[in-house]
């Protein structure tokens, strides 16, 4: 089994963070980077649905020595007239150029939903 995560970079779907395990406080809630390190996890299967929180997690897991696997969830539609139709993937980046394509479509995605729903975003 691979424990898959989502931080609360994707707004109201966590309310775990991505908080270096040295700044985490008692009180607050739980870091998936504390988690991560506390279980002993050599990859970190994070998937969000923004590109907000992957520069904090790649530095932090990177500072720690976890392997970060990041993937970006987005939905699609077989067309504008029917957003009824839609379909939840997620793509994972591999490499680093894997990265610069996940930021490519999330920049994309984002241009688009503002052009066809302006106010959903």
């Amino acid at each position: 089994m691979i424990p898959i995560f989502t931080s609360h970079f994707s707004i109201g779907k966590s309310i775990l963070t991505l908080q270096h395990p040295d700044k985490e406080t008692s009180d607050g809630s739980d870091s998936i980077i504390s988690i991560a390190k506390e279980s002993g996890l050599k990859h970190l299967f994070l998937v969000e649905e923004s590109m907000t929180g992957f520069f904090e997690a790649f530095r932090i897991s990177k500072e720690l020595g976890i392997q970060l696997h990041f993937g970006y969830k987005f939905v699609c539609c077989n067309s504008d007239a029917n957003t009824k139709s839609n379909h939840k993937l997620i793509a994972f980046a591999k490499n680093d150029a894997g990265c610069k394509a996940l930021n490519q479509l999330y920049s994309f995605i984002i241009q688009v939903r503002m052009v066809l729903f302006p106010m959903t975003i």
